[in-house]
């Protein structure tokens, strides 16, 4: 599955992103060193639910204080990450 009309909401302390998978939204933010990717439980148009969904991946990788993560970095932690597989895992249909 893929990510569609992703946008760069913020540039650090959070760095976020928000986008779309098919109808649900996608958030991705970096912030205190933890990198989460979450969506919607079910097809929005609100990020809200994203942010209130399901975090289907997750990964510390700075200290306590860190904010600032760029895209490339992003993409290379998630290369591997089948947000389909993850979703089913959660329950998610």
């Amino acid at each position: 599955m893929i990510v569609s009309d992703l946008v760069h909401t913020c540039e650090a302390c959070p760095s976020q992103w928000e986008g779309r998978c098919g109808d649900r939204r996608v958030y991705v933010r970096y912030r205190w060193g933890w990198l989460s990717v979450r969506v919607s439980k079910k097809g929005s148009d609100d990020v809200g639910d994203a942010v209130r969904g399901i975090e289907v991946y997750g990964e510390q990788l700075g200290h306590d204080m860190d904010g600032s993560l760029e895209w490339p970095e992003v993409e290379r932690r998630i290369a591997g990450l089948d947000l389909e597989a993850e979703m089913a895992k959660a329950g998610l249909p």
